[in-house]
């Protein structure tokens, strides 16, 4: 449900979509869609996740 891809061997580049999608099974996840309004509301269209990044507090933090 996300446009974006694999970055590297370690993390994921996903556009930042400004409206959740909610037609089943291709529903962004709640959590990954907190991060996403977030980058939104800092003004950015886009997001890079990767596993040697910082981690910012409030936003969900998984093991990789």
């Amino acid at each position: 449900p996300c446009v974006g891809g694999g970055y590297s061997q370690y993390g994921w580049f996903i556009y930042a979509h400004d409206v959740k999608e909610l037609v089943g099974t291709g529903r962004i996840p709640d959590d990954l869609f907190a991060v996403i309004s977030w980058v939104r509301q800092q003004g950015f269209e886009y997001l890079l996740l990767d596993c040697d990044g910082d981690q910012i507090d409030g936003l969900p933090v998984f093991d990789w």
